[in-house]
């Protein structure tokens, strides 16, 4: 079956993924955003995958990094199972092969339903093995040298400032798993202000920089913290390079 669902994915589901990108996400985006993007060398160097790590300002993020990066690599994105099994947003998260990250604290009624000796114990495994499948998937899409979209801040944030909880570990577990791939440190400005008109085009400053072996001395905590700093003060992020010197 896996077999078909590929070479599915790679006719049908490519051909779908050009018309929505080329004939109606991008147009769109270029007729009410006016786009600067800032180190897009440093995208460009990433010959062989990297991680990006956004601001989460807007569900519109990581469509629209998408679609700014489509001519020159294809970003493999990942979403909150809320927005993923939004029944809106869904279709295109299929279609765009994004990567399911969490579960909820309780489990679904239809679940549920299903399961109705030892509920709380089920779905607690239930849990833990769609983190290591999901975890599982993210490695795989490394692992192949493809670029992997990832938000440290796990929801959208309007405040302008960003805010980490200590305890959020996927950034740092896929370093850790990952330690020589690049990390792409993505601030998007723009997208959170006011809905653009036909009349005149959104100013969006996206501003890339690119960091190598960064550090995650201190575990989750403290790399949390230092990509706060990032985005909010501009302050480097710890790399194994600067620690030893």
């Amino acid at each position: 079956m896996k077999p078909v669902i590929k070479a599915a994915d790679r006719t049908v589901g490519h051909l779908l993924r050009v018309l929505v990108r080329s004939g109606l996400v991008h147009p769109l985006l270029a007729m009410t955003h006016k786009v600067t993007i800032v180190g897009g060398d440093a995208a460009l160097s990433c010959e062989n995958g990297s991680i990006v790590i956004p601001n989460h300002t807007s569900w519109m993020d990581a469509p629209f990094l998408m679609s700014m990066a489509w001519p020159h690599a294809r970003i493999r994105p990942t979403a909150w199972y809320a927005e993923y099994d939004n029944p809106i947003q869904k279709p295109l998260m299929l279609l765009f092969s994004t990567i399911k990250l969490g579960s909820p604290k309780l489990p679904p009624m239809k679940w549920a339903a299903k399961n109705k000796h030892d509920t709380e114990f089920l779905w607690n495994t239930e849990r833990v093995q769609r983190t290591r499948d999901a975890k599982h998937t993210m490695s795989k899409v490394l692992r192949a040298g493809h670029h992997l979209t990832i938000f440290a801040e796990g929801s959208i944030n309007t405040t302008g400032v960003v805010s980490i909880p200590p305890h959020l570990s996927g950034v740092h577990d896929l370093i850790v798993a990952h330690p020589f791939t690049p990390v792409l440190m993505v601030k998007i400005d723009g997208l959170a202000k006011k809905r653009p008109s036909l009349f005149t085009r959104k100013p969006v400053t996206i501003t890339i920089t690119r960091f190598d072996a960064v550090s995650t001395d201190g575990g989750p905590p403290v790399l949390n913290a230092a990509i706060e700093k990032f985005f909010n003060n501009s302050t480097p992020l710890p790399t194994k390079a600067t620690i030893d010197a």
